[in-house]
């Protein structure tokens, strides 16, 4: 009876700390709290901006080369962006709260614009919530979309979110100077806010901390869900598999590939077009120039597909600077 109690508090507690925690992917953005399942949605991530305050370097998912693990309760991704090298730990620290230790090396005395650990909150600036620094509210109308160069930051510790939906609240050790501009993601408005972890330069082999306290909450929806299955209607035959027949990997991708043409019944594929090789200026004309390795191995991979007869799709996944609008903003 005993063991049983001991086992059951452990659940007990487990599940506690399950229902309430920060959402970490594998390359360091946090995308919410989750709180008795329920997601309340935000972004981090981190970010470097180039000396010209238009190339910009941010953690994304397929961008780097980062490294999960955990230890214990507490998440860690490292990841590198160009010459800076990030340290990133996560921990829950109670209901809806999330401590975020960020470590900044650099290998190159390096000019910069900032290196910075930002939020973006998925809320158009002209919805019914309100932003406050410091206790003073932020008039959101007349938020910048511009690049972050030039724009003036307010000093505050601490920064809270409010709306129907989510109560969201940072705050820092110190107080820093955070600049707050709209953003745009896939067309979709939002607030951008820029914690600086670096401003101005940075040296070789010097390190930066800094640490977030974050908390997010709001009223979680338990109303039952129905389900209704509809036994007299049928779906789609099954044509076969379909698959991104895409060329990261030197040394596995061929194998896999291999494999799967050769053993599985492939419907449909999709292959990559390396946009950002194949046009990187806009007044680069790719017909009159030779193309890249890259852009002629996943053209081959198109052609082979093609004589399989597989229907294929096209994609260009990441799009050049130049191409995308705002100029440097995905």
């Amino acid at each position: 009876m005993k063991y049983f109690l001991t086992l059951l508090l452990s659940l007990t507690c487990f599940i506690r700390h399950a229902c309430a925690q920060a959402e970490l992917t594998p390359w360091g953005n946090i995308t919410g709290i989750r709180k008795d399942g329920q997601l309340f949605r935000f972004e981090t991530s981190l970010q470097y901006i180039k000396s010209d305050g238009i190339q910009i370097l941010a953690t994304a998912r397929e961008r780097q080369r980062p490294q999960y693990h955990r230890e214990g309760s507490v998440q860690i991704v490292n990841t590198s962006l160009d010459h800076l090298q990030f340290t990133e730990r996560v921990t829950n620290t109670g209901s809806g709260k999330a401590q975020i230790d960020v470590e900044l090396t650099s290998g190159f005395d390096i000019a910069l614009t900032g290196a910075y650990f930002t939020v973006r909150l998925p809320y158009p600036v002209t919805g019914n919530h309100t932003l406050t620094l410091a206790g003073n509210k932020v008039n959101l109308q007349n938020l910048s979309s511009g690049g972050v160069k030039g724009l003036t930051g307010t000093r505050a510790k601490n920064l809270e979110f409010k709306t129907a939906g989510l109560q969201f609240h940072v705050e820092t050790e110190t107080a820093d100077s955070l600049i707050i501009r709209k953003d745009y993601l896939n067309g979709v408005e939002g607030i951008m806010i820029y914690f600086p972890l670096q401003s101005g330069s940075i040296k070789k082999g010097e390190t930066i901390r800094k640490t977030y306290f974050i908390q997010a909450t709001g009223a979680v929806d338990k109303q039952p869900v129905t389900l209704t299955l509809n036994t007299a209607q049928q779906g789609r035959p099954f044509e076969g598999l379909g698959g991104n027949f895409r060329l990261q990997n030197s040394a596995t991708d061929p194998q896999v590939i291999d494999y799967s043409l050769n053993n599985l019944r492939v419907a449909w594929g999709r292959v990559e077009l390396p946009w950002r090789l194949w046009q990187p200026g806009a007044d680069v004309k790719p017909e009159n120039s030779a193309p890249a390795p890259e852009v002629v191995k996943a053209m081959e991979m198109a052609q082979r597909l093609d004589k399989l007869g597989i229907p294929l799709v096209l994609s260009a996944w990441t799009a050049p600077d130049w191409a995308i609008t705002p100029a440097g903003y995905l």
